[in-house]
């Protein structure tokens, strides 16, 4: 399984599925941003963590789509979903 060794949240992911795999053998790389390019037109790895941004998830998704043509539409996973907001509930009032 590899990552891109700048994206913590990407390597935390991948840690955390190599944790809870049932295979011995699997592994978390991380991965320079070449490296990972290199990797995704070769397809050769058991999983790719990715982190696609939200507002342009589409067109994003659509050029991993170019750059893996291996990849079908099953094999996509969204694993989180972040927003640059949070939503809280108000404190209570005295």
């Amino acid at each position: 399984m590899v990552y891109d060794v700048a994206d913590r949240t990407a390597r935390e992911l991948a840690e955390r599925i190599v944790a809870l795999a049932e295979r011995s053998d699997v592994t978390a790389v991380g991965l320079s941003a070449r490296e990972l390019d290199v990797a995704l037109d070769a397809g050769n790895d058991l999983a790719f963590i990715i982190s696609i941004a939200r507002g342009s998830y589409c067109a994003a998704l659509a050029a991993v789509a170019r750059q893996a043509p291996w990849m079908t539409p099953g094999t996509v996973q969204p694993l989180i979903d972040t927003r640059a907001y949070t939503i809280a509930p108000r404190p209570p009032r005295s």
